[in-house]
């Protein structure tokens, strides 16, 4: 009895501490979990002051900052892993990061840790060579795994293969929210279009996300172009995130004359505030795991125009609206100017009532940790 009690300690594998997908699924898991019964650490390559890092620390948990994998450093890494390791008697290694996962899984594997690949993204960044290149250290990492976890189909088949399913090591691990925290609020919607100087009659047209090229900025900017032609000082744009290409997508704003009307608000910690100031998410991904973004929109009551690449599983409620990329900017335009009004409190229930709640999803999450450990020890 005694040994089933014990404090799980779980190490959380991530390539920071900004404001992603993977960072923001493990922070729901941070602030849900029972921590009576489990210790949460994070190792990171880089850490974002303007990110989850205060909030990780105040949450009691230590962040370890390793060097980024990048293949000539090997023999370094290994040491700053292994370093790692020897200091936290970890039982689990949850590893969200694929590109170095069959180096630090199998490093896990020599320390008797219980390993975990979890997959949230549906493709690879960066050019054809890094891709191919992550794909090769992407299917030794689910040798390594003792478990495989997706947060989609396509996230699944990306990284486990089409018959990932059929596979005992196989879980389902939702994205799930805090689906309270996203309860539409016309309060808070009018203080933040106050403090951004948006009348209460702007037609707000809005995105999240990082700044880089899975999100396909430019495709976005080309939609509210068009929208901006047709509306003019009806219309307003809030962009939320930061990332690498931030400077170039301002650039583009400036040049299409959009700059009074398009706002940049950096990673901010009030996502939800921002989707109940919005009244449409414009959302044109290239690929996606299962984007969490979505399902916050959802949970907010927000229209979202979204590409249809992205994993039908996501569509929780009728409020998304899959469209081709190849329609179109104007299609899209056109798609978001004539979205009509709609009670936004009906999808914060049905979201409630689903998996993606996330006090149902890290109920499951902490009966498999409780069967990991103990099937471990046996």
């Amino acid at each position: 009895m005694e040994s089933r009690a014990r404090m799980i300690r779980i190490l959380m594998v991530l390539g920071n501490t900004g404001r992603g997908g993977a960072q923001a699924y493990a922070m729901n898991v941070l602030r849900s979990i029972d921590r009576s019964r489990f210790h949460i650490d994070f190792v990171v390559n880089y850490i974002y002051e303007n990110g989850y890092t205060d909030e990780i620390r105040e949450n009691g948990s230590t962040i370890h900052v390793i060097p980024k994998f990048k293949g000539t450093n090997y023999f370094a890494y290994v040491r700053a892993f292994n370093k790692v390791l020897d200091a936290g008697n970890y039982d689990i290694i949850h590893g969200h990061v694929s590109s170095s996962a069959s180096i630090y899984l199998r490093i896990a594997k020599e320390h008797h840790c219980i390993t975990i690949a979890h997959s949230h993204s549906a493709g690879y960044r960066g050019n054809g060579i890094e891709q191919q290149i992550k794909r090769v250290f992407t299917f030794g990492a689910k040798k390594q795994a003792d478990y495989w976890f997706g947060c989609s189909r396509l996230a699944a088949e990306r990284m486990f293969g089409r018959n990932y399913k059929s596979n005992p090591k196989y879980h389902d691990i939702p994205n799930a929210i805090i689906v309270d925290r996203y309860r539409y609020n016309e309060e808070i919607r009018a203080r933040i279009r106050e403090q951004y100087g948006i009348s209460n009659d702007a037609i707000v047209y809005g995105h999240v996300g990082s700044f880089s090229a899975p999100k396909n900025h430019r495709f976005l900017i080309e939609v509210f172009k068009k929208i901006y032609s047709d509306q003019r000082e009806k219309a307003c744009f809030i962009l939320v995130g930061d990332g690498l290409l931030k400077d170039n997508i301002r650039k583009m704003v400036m040049q299409n004359g959009l700059s009074d009307r398009v706002i940049f608000t950096g990673n901010v910690d009030n996502v939800n505030e921002f989707l109940m100031a919005m009244d449409v998410l414009v959302f044109p991904s290239l690929f996606e795991g299962f984007p969490v973004t979505l399902l916050e929109a959802q949970a907010a009551g927000l229209p979202c125009i979204s590409s249809d690449t992205i994993t039908s599983e996501v569509n929780i409620t009728e409020n998304v609206m899959p469209t081709s990329l190849s329609a179109g900017a104007d299609y899209w335009a056109k798609k978001g100017e004539v979205i009509e009004k709609r009670d936004r409190t009906v999808a914060n229930d049905i979201i409630a009532d689903s998996v993606y709640n996330v006090n149902k999803s890290i109920s499951l999450l902490m009966e498999l940790y409780k069967k990991m450990v103990t099937n471990h020890s046996n």
